[in-house]
């Protein structure tokens, strides 16, 4: 398999997680040429209208979690054109440049060029995206990097197998993509030549421990048309709204919770709020973190321990939410707490390097060995992930992985900022 040295560099960029390597399997003819066709089909098409809804599993000693429904909306059109609404953005693709809005406000856009690789753009600014159709509609040109699109969690799957199904009455035919961790399936309408379902399941690598299955499943509802669109529809007008430097700052921050407990951003109500519990912990790399000496900062905790899958998938997503801090140079600091771990100090802290250096993670690792932080913080379920304010009062709390985590987490910390800053202008005589 070759790919383009831009696809590779962004891949490096992209896709940098400990179990890619190695992965790819060998593309089969047949199944490679069904899904090159399927792709041709969906570039021929005047326009298209997709509502796309996706549900993720995850799988283990046979139980399993399933996450709320993320969906979206897309109006595709030629020559890589498009409007897509997913997440409260609608952003608009088209003449070289990607241009995003979004609807808690109606002052601001944001605009970036998408330098011939629209949906790498795309991924670079929303960074969580797993839908198949934008990979479709905006992918390279060259079919083997589209293998690599169609799906952001399964970078290195490839074509090998072709098959039919029976569902509601209609045979559908299939393309199976697998790599050494993953299996895609697209089962699509050979009538229509559009895509009835994907479902990918991932039973390896970094994102689950062994065991555990990892599965997206993706639902698909059309509307098609004979003639192309006009050429307005894919063309985003700002008029008055001002431009921003990033997309997250977009989202217009909630109201600030009082400072006596106010409604819950996330969950635990009685803690939003009200001052973060103190502590001071040794970390892992044998030094030692005091809350204390991050004031004047915003500080993100994210309680997990190495035995737990929903924190093992979360914790890829929260090492890009810290590179993305360090990236702006924002004063905020992330650390990960670990807790309820298994065995004494030294198995605990040998568990948690182990873990650490294998995953080549580099947020540092606060080791909660009493557990009494995370009772402070009356933390119930893992992951849990606390975002506190400069001035150290507690602003979010969110249990488990939430819907589009990595923007969610951006919005948090940029939030946390905003209200400590409104906070502190002075009121008007």
């Amino acid at each position: 398999m070759t790919i383009s040295a831009r696809t590779a560099t962004l891949l490096a960029a992209l896709f940098m997680t400990p179990y890619a390597a190695g992965q790819a399997h060998e593309a089969d003819p047949e199944a490679a040429r069904a899904f090159k066709k399927l792709v041709e089909a969906y570039h021929r098409r005047p326009a298209l209208d997709v509502h796309t809804v996706v549900k993720v599993e995850l799988s283990q000693g046979g139980v399993t979690a399933i996450s709320n429904e993320v969906e979206a909306d897309f109006v595709l059109g030629r020559d890589r054109t498009g409007v897509l609404q997913l997440r409260g953005f609608t952003c608009y693709v088209g003449d070289g440049r990607i241009a995003a809005v979004h609807e808690s406000t109606e002052h601001a856009y944001y605009t970036v060029p998408d330098d011939d690789s629209p949906y790498y753009t795309l991924m670079s600014e929303f960074v969580d995206i797993p839908f198949p159709h934008l990979a479709m509609a905006f992918g390279e040109s060259d079919i083997e990097d589209v293998y690599m699109q169609f799906h952001q969690m399964a970078p290195w799957i490839q074509p090998t197998a072709v098959g039919e199904l029976e569902r509601d009455g209609r045979t559908l035919k299939t393309i199976v993509m697998t790599s050494d961790f993953d299996e895609l399936t697209i089962a699509y309408d050979p009538g229509t030549m559009l895509i009835d379902s994907v479902v990918l399941t991932i039973t390896g690598g970094s994102l689950v421990q062994p065991g555990a299955e990892l599965t997206y499943r993706h639902e698909f509802e059309y509307e098609t048309y004979s003639e192309p669109l006009p050429a307005e529809t894919f063309v985003f007008e700002p008029g008055p709204r001002q431009r921003v430097d990033m997309i997250a700052t977009l989202v217009k921050a909630a109201p600030a919770a009082p400072r006596g407990g106010g409604g819950p951003r996330g969950g635990h109500a009685d803690l939003v709020g009200q001052p973060a519990p103190g502590f001071t912990l040794a970390t892992a790399d044998g030094g030692a973190v005091d809350l204390e000496d991050l004031r004047g900062r915003v500080v993100v905790l994210d309680f997990w321990a190495t035995w737990c899958g929903p924190c093992r998938h979360a914790l890829p997503l929260l090492h890009e939410v810290g590179e993305w801090v360090d990236g702006q140079k924002a004063p905020a600091t992330v650390i990960t707490v670990n807790v309820w771990e298994k065995g004494d100090a030294d198995q605990r802290l040998e568990a948690v390097k182990a873990y650490w250096a294998k995953q080549h993670f580099t947020l540092p690792v606060a080791m909660d060995y009493t557990d009494q932080t995370a009772a402070a913080y009356k933390v119930s379920g893992i992951p849990t992930s606390v975002v506190i304010r400069p001035d150290g009062v507690i602003h979010a709390v969110h249990v488990g992985v939430p819907a589009e985590y990595v923007e969610t987490m951006k919005r948090e910390i940029i939030d946390a900022f905003e209200i400590v800053n409104e906070l502190e202008e002075p009121e008007d005589e």
